[in-house]
């Protein structure tokens, strides 16, 4: 009787530790993805706390019908520039 409740207990464990190790993988490679994106959106603007343009190309970025990608080109632009300029 007591061999049998310790191989169910056993392989309780063995469950318990198998789903663990699944969801710790899993885990870790949401984190690998997010900072994947995170450093390619630093490397391409600096300003990375602002909503991803993604799914949002036909109303842009405020939502006002219009696509606002030129006018975002040209702030950067400009602060590119401004940033210059300190360090010249």
């Amino acid at each position: 009787m007591g061999d049998m409740k310790r191989a169910i207990a056993r392989k309780i464990q063995d469950r318990q530790d198998y789903e663990a190790k699944v969801r710790d993988r899993l885990t870790s490679t949401l984190v690998i993805a997010a900072s994947i994106i995170a450093a390619l959106r630093l490397a391409k603007d600096e300003q990375i706390g602002r909503p991803s343009p993604c799914g949002k190309h036909s109303r842009g970025w405020r939502g006002t019908g219009t696509n606002d990608f030129g006018s975002n080109r040209q702030m950067i632009r400009r602060e590119y520039e401004q940033r210059k300029r300190q360090y010249v």
